[in-house]
């Protein structure tokens, strides 16, 4: 289990884009509060299609989320978790300021 108030960060290749205190935990994921860098602009569009295609309908299309979420791994997004290491086989949601994750 994670502590609240851990710093999670998020990056593009190794360009810090936002970092995540978690201030919740829901076994398996994580939440908190999303701190943006000007650099995440060239990817909130990507989280947002990802996070329309979660959230907006009763009848979630696996597949076509699974296509909207392609696009931010194939754009190098990382997850550093505290202290430093990085996590593998992840999923991240960022929606507005507030990010959840998972990982393996």
């Amino acid at each position: 289990m994670a502590d609240e108030q851990e710093t999670w960060s998020v990056f593009q290749d190794e360009e810090l884009v936002g970092t995540i205190v978690v201030d919740g935990f829901d076994f398996p994921w994580l939440s908190g509060q999303f701190d943006a860098r000007p650099h995440f602009e060239s990817l909130r569009p990507l989280f947002d299609r990802e996070a329309e295609l979660l959230n907006g309908t009763p009848d979630f299309d696996v597949d076509a989320w699974e296509a909207a979420y392609a696009p931010i791994t194939e754009a190098g997004v990382r997850l550093v978790g505290p202290p430093g290491k990085n996590v593998t086989g992840f999923i991240l949601h960022i929606e507005g300021d507030r990010a959840s994750f998972r990982w393996d």
